[in-house]
């Protein structure tokens, strides 16, 4: 291989990380922003699940 088809393939590798890193970020920030509006905070998610662990 030449060295301009390796740095096409990092090229194209770190493309792909960049999408799919901002893909994942947003999609937090959208689950993090959701949980303020409702005004949830760490805590009371952590003690919701466990009530549900309780029930099975």
């Amino acid at each position: 291989m030449t060295v301009a088809t390796v740095m096409i393939i990092l090229g194209v590798i770190l493309v792909t990380i960049t999408v799919v890193g901002i893909y994942l970020l947003i999609k937090r920030l959208i689950k993090y922003n959701s949980e303020v509006k409702n005004g949830k905070t760490k805590r009371q998610t952590e003690l919701e699940k466990m009530k549900i662990d309780d029930l099975h």
